[in-house]
């Protein structure tokens, strides 16, 4: 299922979203990897985020994973 469509703000391509989210297992659902990155932020950075923060956050957080899906069904594949 392709990542919905949102806007990543401030967030988009981020490595340290990049590097999370590189450490989660491609057959793990969504919420689990949006869990998993928020737990690895500074202790009470998500609760100082602004909502609309929030929500880029993990719509890049989800594209991310997205896109290291794709990866591996290319690679299992054969395909480049």
């Amino acid at each position: 299922m392709p990542a919905k469509r949102c806007s990543s703000g401030q967030f988009k391509d981020h490595p340290i979203i990049r590097q999370i989210v590189g450490r989660v297992h491609v057959g793990d659902a969504d919420a689990d990897v949006l869990k998993y990155a928020r737990s690895r932020l500074a202790k009470g950075a998500w609760d100082r985020m602004s909502a609309k923060d929030q929500r880029a956050f993990e719509c890049e957080v989800v594209k991310e994973h997205e896109r290291n899906r794709r990866m591996y069904r290319q690679v299992m594949r054969g395909r480049r």
